[in-house]
């Protein structure tokens, strides 16, 4: 009986060590043009990813083993370039612009770069790699203060600047794994700690969604101790990370009764408030607006329902209609989202909607609609998922990863085949898990 144990728990280390080698190569090696290579690789990972969780389950004692190989998987990342996104030309362009006394919220990088004042302060490299060069900035205030630190510690180079705002989504990765293992459970926790698509996207190619989950994890974990000024404090960091949180203030105040989740959402608002002050002006608010109006009229990657209305909308009138149902679609995100709200467990009607499934449904409603679904997005209804014990989020952390064929050959060019299969697979699970779910004894809240 002695070798098997034995056997299991070198093939155990073998796995591990193969991960870490993987997790080097997509990380330092791969380009997004290279679409076979990223599935193959990161269908390998997903494999390990599989074979570790269920060597877990089956041995529990082996937590402290894969927590520590989910932090040293993020640490091989550190010192690498994001190579799967160039979103980080753009955080550095704004940092840059800070040190420089330049609100990033009140020029476009095209509209700096044609100043000729302006010629001396730019930086070729960043502006060449950056996206979006034509519109406004859409960062609030935590990253903006990150972007600003980095580059004030590492004012030269990229690299630099780089590994310091890695080492703050690293702090912030670490710090949800922990909540997860207090909120969740150790398996919700090594879960989180070892997916692929969270490890290579939130800290190796450094996007905020890191931070996001992380402040949002620490709201949701307030919220049990019933300390909500606490909660809200954390909750308007997670919003001024990103700004989708404000999506799910309508569930929260459900939540938690009329009288009290209207004082949590004031608490929201003026604790967002007092984040948004040290770069407030007139150029944020409405450059911001701009920047997301259009983001939803002429931004479009990787979406579903949005490419469905627009391919109906194109037989209908012969014209392509994304900006004009883009805000249509917004409003019926935030109508979707109101009732999910109506039918979230209270105090008093526990035999509804739990929160953590209420909070998870309104993402998906919200990715659903969208017109542009990055595969970092699917992070937060991951870890949502993970709260509430579905587990089709899992499963759209690898499908997601088809969005990639779209960058196939260095040319952008979106292969609808591959959308298709994304989420047709997807559906087909949530489907299949809401059918199962919903055969389940209903003496308690629908927690999935």
């Amino acid at each position: 009986m002695k070798y098997p144990a034995f056997s299991s728990k070198w093939i155990l280390y073998t796995v591990s060590a193969l991960a870490c080698v993987l997790t080097v190569f997509i990380g330092y090696f791969l380009q997004r043009a290279h679409f076979a290579a990223i599935l193959a690789s990161m269908g390998a990972f997903f494999l390990m990813y599989a074979y570790l969780s269920s060597y877990f389950y089956k041995n529990v004692s082996a937590f402290s083993w894969m927590f520590y190989l989910g932090v040293f998987l993020r640490g091989l990342l550190l010192f690498s370039i994001p190579n799967l996104s160039d979103d980080i030309y753009r955080f550095l362009w704004d940092g840059h612009l800070w040190l420089q006394g330049v609100h990033p919220f009140s020029i476009t990088p095209d509209a700096f770069v044609k100043m000729p004042a302006n010629q001396h302060l730019v930086d070729s490299e960043l502006y060449a790699n950056m996206n979006s060069r034509a519109f406004f900035t859409v960062y609030p205030p935590v990253c903006q203060g990150i972007f600003a630190l980095a580059c004030w510690l590492a004012p030269k180079g990229i690299w630099g600047a780089t590994v310091v705002i890695k080492l703050f989504l690293y702090a912030c990765e670490i710090g949800s794994i922990l909540l997860l293992r207090r909120l969740a459970g150790q398996g919700a926790a090594i879960l989180y700690a070892l997916n692929p698509l969270i490890i290579i996207e939130l800290v190796g190619n450094c996007h905020f969604e890191a931070a996001l989950i992380f402040f949002l994890l620490a709201a949701i974990w307030a919220l049990r101790k019933q300390q909500r000024t606490l909660s809200a404090a954390f909750l308007a960091l997670s919003i001024a990370s990103k700004l989708l949180p404000l999506l799910f203030l309508p569930i929260l105040w459900r939540y938690l009764g009329w009288w009290r989740g209207l004082w949590y959402c004031v608490l929201v608002g003026l604790s967002t408030l007092i984040c948004f002050l040290p770069i407030f002006n007139w150029a944020l608010l409405q450059h911001m607006a701009t920047s997301i109006d259009l983001y939803f009229q002429k931004f479009q990657f990787n979406a579903s329902i949005y490419y469905l209305c627009t391919l109906v909308g194109f037989w209908e009138t012969g014209w392509q209609i994304g900006a004009k149902i883009g805000p249509w679609l917004g409003l019926t995100t935030m109508l979707g989202v109101l009732f999910l709200a109506l039918f979230t467990a209270t105090e008093k009607k526990a035999k509804r909607i739990s929160l953590e499934s209420a909070l998870l449904f309104a993402s998906v409603i919200h990715l659903s609609l969208s017109s542009t679904v990055h595969p970092w997005y699917v992070a937060i209804p991951f870890v949502l998922g993970l709260l509430g014990k579905w587990r089709f989020p899992a499963i759209w952390t690898f499908l997601v990863l088809f969005s990639y064929s779209h960058y196939s050959g260095g040319i952008y060019l979106e292969k609808y085949p591959w959308i298709i299969a994304e989420y047709g697979l997807l559906w087909v699970v949530i489907c299949l898990e809401a059918l199962y779910k919903s055969s389940l004894p209903l003496n308690r809240n629908i927690t999935g």
